[in-house]
Order: structure tokens, then C-alpha cells, then sequence
């Protein structure tokens, strides 16, 4: 791979092969001032921990309620429920069977059924294991806080709008190291636009 300045986990490098240093490597971006609101633009890539937990909280979709449960951890849970979820989360990790886990009990699943929060966004099918909250004493061989629930904290989501423009995933993968108590998460896409030369409107 290319010589880099950056501090890149091996297993990064790894993932993408000669390309890494261009995918993940800023150093010789610019940013350019927007003309034009992040959520106007043809494409918008929202990534990052969106501090979303697995809990089992189908009650009242009324707006605050709705906010409580997508935003912020029940503190107060009926103890069958909650063995409940803890039961699927460690039969997820026995079968790997992660793409079930997110559908019955991530909260961002569930805001963007209700129309909550990010119902407009997509995102490529999770196969891999919850990537928080991650002991740190073995940083090559991950394990979870015992006295935590894991969750998938960590996204990669993205919107297009228009005929002309469309996103496809290629690759979406957590990378088992435990740098911080977050699991990294890599999502490769590829993005097709539409446009003419001669078309002044170009894709932003």
C-alpha cells in the first residue's frame, strides 16, 4: 500500500486493499464551502455513532415518546423484557445471525419505520456483531463490557434523491479491533449520476 502519514489500523489497509490511502486518508482534501444545504444535495452520507441501542420499546409512538425511546436508554424496564432482548442478543452472537437482532429491537430501525428520525435514509444489510461497548484491555480480540448491553452504535447511512442519481452497496463491515470502545465500521458504495455535458446542473 502507499506510504501515509495517517494512523491506519492494519486491518483497514487490509479490508481495501492498495486503495485504503485514497478511502480513508484526508490529508489532501480540501473542504469546500457548500452551496447549498447538506440535505439539498443529490447524495448526503450520514456516518458516525448515532448512539443507538437494542431494547424492545413498542409503546406510544407520540412525539416525545417517540424521542425518548430512539435517543435515550429506557432507565426503567420490565426484567422479563429485558432478559428477553439480552436472550436474543446472545443467541445473535452464538449464530451470527445479526441482520434479525436489527430488525426486531435497534432503535434506529424502528425510528425509521415510525417515521421518527432518518426515514429517508437507507442503509446496506448489518452482518456483522454489535460494535459497542468494547473492552479495551485486548484491542486485537474484542469482547464486550460485561455489565453492558451491546448495541450497533456505530452507522453508515446514506440518501439519494432524483432519477439520476443511485447508490449501491459494496461492502459494509465492522473491523474487529478495539482501538476505543467502539467497533470501527467500514462501508465501501458505489455511487452512479446521470448527467450531460452540457447540463449546468451538475450532481452535488
Amino acid at each position: 500500500p502507499p506510504t501515509c502519514a495517517c494512523d491506519v489500523p492494519e486491518e483497514l489497509k487490509a479490508l481495501f486493499g492498495d486503495t485504503w490511502c485514497g478511502l480513508l486518508c484526508p490529508a489532501d482534501t480540501q473542504v469546500k464551502e457548500l452551496d447549498a444545504p447538506v440535505l439539498d444535495h443529490d447524495v448526503v452520507l450520514w456516518m458516525g455513532d448515532l448512539n443507538m441501542r437494542l431494547d424492545d420499546d413498542h409503546a406510544s409512538t407520540s412525539s416525545s415518546r417517540r424521542r425518548e425511546s430512539v435517543f435515550h436508554r429506557r432507565r426503567s424496564r420490565d426484567a422479563d423484557d429485558a432478559k428477553s432482548v439480552d436472550d436474543h442478543i446472545a443467541e445473535a452472537l452464538r449464530t451470527t445471525d445479526f441482520a434479525s437482532l436489527v430488525d426486531t429491537f435497534d432503535q434506529l430501525t424502528r425510528a425509521q419505520r415510525t417515521n421518527a428520525a432518518f426515514d429517508d435514509f437507507h442503509e446496506a444489510k448489518i452482518t456483522f456483531p454489535p460494535t459497542y461497548k468494547l473492552d479495551t484491555k485486548a484491542p486485537h480480540q474484542p469482547t464486550y463490557v460485561a455489565n453492558r448491553r451491546p448495541a450497533f452504535c456505530d452507522r453508515v447511512l446514506w440518501r439519494a434523491r432524483g432519477p439520476r442519481v443511485n447508490v449501491e452497496p459494496a461492502k459494509y463491515v465492522a473491523i474487529p479491533v478495539a482501538l476505543s470502545d467502539h467497533m470501527p465500521v467500514a462501508c465501501a458504495l458505489t455511487i452512479f449520476g446521470l448527467y450531460d455535458d452540457d447540463d449546468d446542473d451538475d450532481l452535488n
